[in-house]
């Protein structure tokens, strides 16, 4: 984590004044914590950069608030589980563009794109699940602790793909 919760990352910390709890009044520490902070841009530019793929690209594509963001980066690193959309997630582990995504399971470059927007549909599931070698419950409910499982899906893909055809 790029960024703490006290005085030392907040925006209301000026050179050691803090401005949030009234002129004049000094800040309590650079690891003090604080009801008052909000993070500083600086600190923010930092987490940002630091983010994994996974919590940056949905922020600065605008789908994750400032206050989720930071409290998914808390999280995560913490090791908890943090919930990723799986389209994302199968775009980065597999390699393929959204285009790339949609031929490879025979539907419209729009059904991939409601799918990352929305979860994809029921009926569709069995079908993507089939051609991606992916469990059909990680399209229902994804996270980040999913990403290992995810890799191996990829890696079952990749072999499938270049097993010769029987010719019977």
């Amino acid at each position: 984590m790029e960024f703490q919760r006290s005085c030392g990352d907040c925006q209301y910390n000026f050179g050691g004044f803090c401005t949030a709890k009234g002129f004049g009044q000094l800040a309590e520490g650079e690891t003090v914590p604080c009801q008052l902070w909000e993070i500083s841009e600086e600190a923010l530019a930092r987490a940002v950069e630091a983010a994994p793929w996974y919590l940056k690209k949905p922020y600065e594509m605008g789908k994750t608030s400032l206050s989720a963001f930071l409290e998914d980066l808390e999280r995560d690193a913490q090791g908890l589980p943090v919930e990723i959309g799986i389209f994302d997630a199968i775009e980065q582990v597999y390699g393929y563009s959204q285009r790339e995504l949609a031929q490879i399971l025979g539907v419209s470059s729009d059904v991939v794109g409601y799918a990352k927007a929305h979860g994809a549909v029921a009926r569709r599931i069995p079908h993507f699940s089939r051609c991606l070698h992916i469990p059909e419950e990680l399209f229902r409910h994804f996270t980040t602790t999913d990403l290992p499982l995810l890799e191996q899906c990829r890696v079952a893909y990749e072999t499938q793909l270049k097993k010769p055809e029987s010719s019977e």
